[in-house]
């Protein structure tokens, strides 16, 4: 189900957190096997990856950061 466009960002916000986390218990348990993914959940990852290494291309250039690396430049009301 997607995401309602005025809390998009909250809601993948959150399930990205969640994604990181059981990304680091795979790495942190390699030969657990309830820490393994399944091949739809590996291409999925791989999609996901890709999504974001975009998202990051668009951020830097469009230059929304500044020397920290902190996002600027993005309209809010």
């Amino acid at each position: 189900m997607s995401n309602m466009s005025y809390c998009r960002f909250q809601n993948t916000a959150s399930d990205l957190r969640d994604c990181q986390e059981a990304l680091q218990e795979i790495l942190d348990n390699p030969k657990d096997e309830n820490h393994k993914l399944s091949s739809a959940e590996f291409y999925a990852f791989r999609d996901m990856v890709g999504t974001i290494t975009q998202i990051m291309y668009i951020i830097e250039d469009n230059d929304l950061t500044d020397n920290d690396g902190i996002l600027t430049d993005i309209k809010i009301y």
